[in-house]
């Protein structure tokens, strides 16, 4: 069983890193972080914390795949794409 935390990026580094898998980053797209003081130290604090506990990043973008797809590529995160935006539960 893996264990998943969504966002909490502070609890991760302070509390949570040794006990979860991976978390989840919702809106990794690069108009929104790509270029973002806060979003681009976060993302080196995650790498730190994956060096040191193996946790894996998630990332899920809604705009501009291609840039979103190459940014989290570059931080060796994994990337999923969905043009539908944050909404996951709806009938098809």
């Amino acid at each position: 069983m893996s264990v998943a935390q969504n966002w909490g990026f502070q609890t991760l580094a302070d509390y949570t890193a040794p006990y979860i898998d991976f978390i989840m980053w919702e809106n990794f797209s690069y108009d929104v972080v790509g270029e973002d003081e806060w979003a681009l130290n976060r993302m080196q604090q995650l790498v730190q914390i994956r060096e040191k506990f193996g946790t894996q990043v998630m990332t899920i973008g809604f705009n501009d795949e291609e840039k979103s797809r190459a940014l989290a590529e570059k931080y060796h995160y994994k990337f999923f794409y969905n043009p539908a935006g944050s909404y996951y539960n709806t009938w098809q």
